[in-house]
């Protein structure tokens, strides 16, 4: 078996063209081609298969010939949500793949249907950014004194025990600033200390 799909990336629901290219018998009999994935399905050795789910999707391919023997393979495909405010954006294949992978949610909780693209990024939004896109583990340790009323906090101490954030306050570093927002020069440090 032999799957190939595209495209690979985009927002819900998302058809994708999927394709048996390369699955062939060895004895050259027939066989039949099923997609499926989370619920949707589809048959066909070329075909198209919509998937709705947000996330990381596989779409499994199952080759069967006359005799019931089968063989599979699968497509990766990311999933993300369409949010209202980004349909123009020239950034929206990029908000996609971040919905898709779990890094934003959205921007106007518990709704989320926005991505609010032309606002700043606050340091508590961005280490909830870092946070899930490095899937860091939680910690018990409350490492700043300024962060216990934002949303935010467990992903500020994440960032912090993983050694990515130092504080905003040095030499002390008992303050995180979770309001202020991220200027490129920190963006860039904690980018730095994200893959030391």
């Amino acid at each position: 078996a032999n799957a190939v799909g595209m495209p690979t990336l985009g927002w819900e629901p998302l058809t994708i063209s999927v394709s048996a290219a390369g699955s062939a018998d060895p004895g050259g009999g027939p066989l039949t081609w099923e997609w499926s994935s989370n619920g949707a399905t589809a048959s066909g050795f070329e075909t198209d298969i919509v998937l709705s789910e947000i996330g990381v999707q596989e779409v499994l391919l199952t080759v069967t010939d006359v005799f019931g023997s089968t063989a599979t393979d699968s497509v990766i495909v990311l999933v993300g949500r369409d949010f209202l405010d980004t349909t123009t954006s020239i950034f929206r294949l990029e908000t996609a793949w971040m919905s898709a992978l779990g890094i934003t949610r959205g921007c106007n909780p518990p709704t989320n249907d926005r991505y609010c693209p032309h606002d700043t990024v606050t340091r508590e939004q961005m280490a909830a950014f870092l946070a899930r896109a490095l899937d860091l583990p939680t910690t018990g340790t409350d490492h700043f004194i300024d962060d216990d009323s934002s949303i935010f906090e467990q992903d500020i101490n994440r960032l912090a025990a993983a050694g990515i954030t130092k504080g905003c306050n040095p030499p002390t570093n008992d303050r995180y600033c979770p309001h202020d927002t991220v200027t490129r020069e920190q963006m860039a440090a904690f980018l730095y200390r994200s893959n030391a």
